[in-house]
């Protein structure tokens, strides 16, 4: 017979969607075990279709960050500005969180929007959320995914990353001029 099971150094994760890995480090996405987090699927709270992802801490003082993070080739959309939308819920977010895009190229050096400017906090019913870049034709990978910091739980659903014209504003990079200006500080 089989009385209880100890598990000691490994955390369990609901299923994770097919195509999709966890990670704990903004920096370089690369896989990793979130000790303080639960990942995976929830068939029950979703925008459309049959399940979304989840985040969520695990106690009330999570350390670091959780990721979820799906990994693919850019090559359809180098030189082209891209639009990622996913659909976001929350559920008591004290800290951040959010949907990300990063982008590499050879020397690991690329763009990225965690919205860090515009994250999901508190408790929100679902929303669309956007992020805008332009690809540098020089990108090699491409990492999309959500993001959750401290307590509170969110879910995403329904991710799209498709090409835009030159009339939808980035939402990376936007503060980046295209000259100086004001150089006078007068303005």
């Amino acid at each position: 017979y089989l009385i209880g099971v100890l598990c000691l150094g490994f955390t369990l994760h609901a299923q994770l969607p097919d195509g999709w890995y966890m990670s704990t480090n903004d920096r370089t996405l690369e896989p990793g075990n979130p000790k303080d987090y639960n990942l995976g699927t929830d068939k029950g709270n979703k925008y459309s279709g049959k399940a979304s992802a989840f985040i969520e801490s695990r106690n009330s003082n999570p350390e670091g960050m959780a990721f979820l993070v799906q990994e693919a080739s850019p090559i359809d959309y180098r030189g082209k500005r891209v639009k990622l939308t996913a659909f976001v819920n929350a559920d008591g977010v004290q800290n951040w969180a959010g949907v990300f895009l990063q982008l590499e190229g050879r020397l690991k050096t690329g763009i990225s929007d965690f919205m860090f400017d515009r994250p999901v906090k508190g408790t929100v019913e679902w929303k669309k959320r956007e992020i805008v870049v332009d690809v540098p034709v020089d990108a090699e990978r491409v990492f999309i995914g959500m993001w959750l910091q401290g307590k509170g739980k969110i879910w995403a659903d329904d991710f799209l990353i498709e090409v835009v014209g030159e009339d939808v504003a980035v939402t990376a990079g936007k503060r980046i001029l295209k000259r100086p200006r004001n150089m006078t500080l007068e303005e």
